[in-house]
């Protein structure tokens, strides 16, 4: 990819995009950490995901968020892969038919 392609991101996102580079899931806890003003809420992460997604998108990532056991919720950067790489399971006559 040409680096005029990438996006701009502020610094918070730029930190948040370095944290998730290695494809395994953080806490909000950890993304929380690349907040400059890290006593704010843990909630105060999600306009800065949800900026990064809007920028990653078009160019086939994405964050997902995990749900864990009780309340625990981890974000992962993932690849999206395009509609054509995926298998083409449509039943010819347009029902799908379940196997119970």
């Amino acid at each position: 990819m040409d680096l005029s392609q990438l996006p701009s991101f502020t610094v918070t996102e730029w930190k948040m995009m370095r944290m998730l580079a290695d494809g395994e899931p953080h806490t909000r806890k950890e993304l929380h950490s690349c907040l400059e003003d890290e006593l704010g809420r843990l909630l105060n992460i999600k306009p800065h995901l949800q900026a990064i997604k809007k920028k990653i998108r078009p160019l086939g990532e994405d964050i997902v968020c995990i749900l864990g056991r009780g309340r625990l919720i981890q974000y992962r950067r993932v690849r999206v892969l395009p509609p054509s790489a995926l298998p083409d399971i449509a039943p010819k006559n347009g029902r799908i038919r379940h196997p119970f």
